[in-house]
């Protein structure tokens, strides 16, 4: 996979920040065929804020002034502070408080009877205070996960189906390479307006083959989709991460299958992923054909 070097983010930190951000998006598109939204801030809440504000493929830049981020964060929701999930934000809705600035003139023990404990950190980040590091370092994984935020809002179950299968095979790919297996997967959708639902399933013991979730994950969205609303992001996560386990595998039916899988890796890394594709494969590759056709003759 293309990758960035430690001497390439040496130079980009000397440059101006805007440049570089334009830069590594530039790159990431070229080299990975995907497009990245980013914030650039001068403090993580706003930066993380700003990088999913404005999808796909745009980077927004927040004036290091006071008055600036404040203007900027202040008329959002109060569903874009961390910590403000679905349940408390449509308490927080409930009382009134529908955007970040009434949050910031909040009283905090006004505030604790609404969000408890969490006041003042959530009125914090309110006041734009955040002192959270940036973590560079990758820690050892405990899940593997992947997400994709669609394009446009989708109301199509198929698609996005066939789009959990692709997330799920990403992750499986990652887990085989690590030499894990994992007995757990999670499904998260994000509706159109923002509101989020999650659940999970695990298997009686644990794997690397992704196929072995697939029924799984339809079970999943069918039970997370609830509403009649488009969809904006859907999310896999696979938890409850073994090591060296050891499956009984009477007839080999289980090495063969992780066989089979290590080998359609090999050739996707090789050939690329259009190389060897599943079902849902291809209903992905065909709807995306489309949709460049139809850019193509507008």
């Amino acid at each position: 996979m293309p990758s960035i070097s430690h001497n390439g983010l040496a130079n980009l930190r000397r440059r101006d920040p805007r440049e570089a951000a334009d830069q590594l998006r530039r790159h990431v598109k070229d080299w990975l065929k995907v497009t990245i939204s980013q914030g650039l801030a001068r403090n993580k809440l706003l930066s993380q804020i700003a990088s999913k504000l404005r999808k796909p493929d745009e980077l927004t830049v927040i004036p290091p002034r006071d008055e600036d981020e404040l203007a900027f964060l202040h008329p959002l929701p109060v569903r874009w502070l961390p910590g403000v999930g679905p349940e408390c934000d449509r308490l927080m809705q409930s009382a009134g408080v529908t955007r970040i600035r009434q949050v910031a003139d909040m009283p905090l023990d006004y505030l604790s009877q609404l969000v408890g404990s969490a006041a003042g950190r959530i009125r914090d980040f309110a006041r734009n205070r955040d002192d959270r590091p940036v973590v560079t370092e990758k820690p050892e994984a405990l899940s593997y996960g992947h997400q994709e935020t669609f394009g446009e809002d989708t109301a199509d179950p198929r698609f996005v189906d066939a789009t959990l299968r692709r997330l799920s095979d990403e992750a499986f790919a990652r887990l085989r390479a690590d030499g894990r297996q994992a007995r757990t997967v999670a499904v998260k959708i994000r509706y159109t307006d923002m509101d989020e639902h999650q659940g999970q399933m695990s298997l009686s013991e644990p794997t690397d083959v992704e196929t072995r979730v697939y029924p799984l994950l339809s079970r999943l969205l069918g039970r997370l989709w609830d509403r009649r609303v488009r969809l904006r992001m859907v999310q896999v996560r696979l938890s409850n991460v073994y090591e060296g386990w050891i499956q009984l595998d009477l007839f080999g039916v289980r090495r063969r299958e992780r066989d089979l899988a290590a080998a359609c890796d090999a050739i996707r890394r090789r050939h690329g992923p259009r190389a060897l594709m599943r079902v849902h494969d291809l209903t992905l590759a065909k709807r995306a054909d489309r949709s460049a056709a139809a850019l193509r003759s507008a």
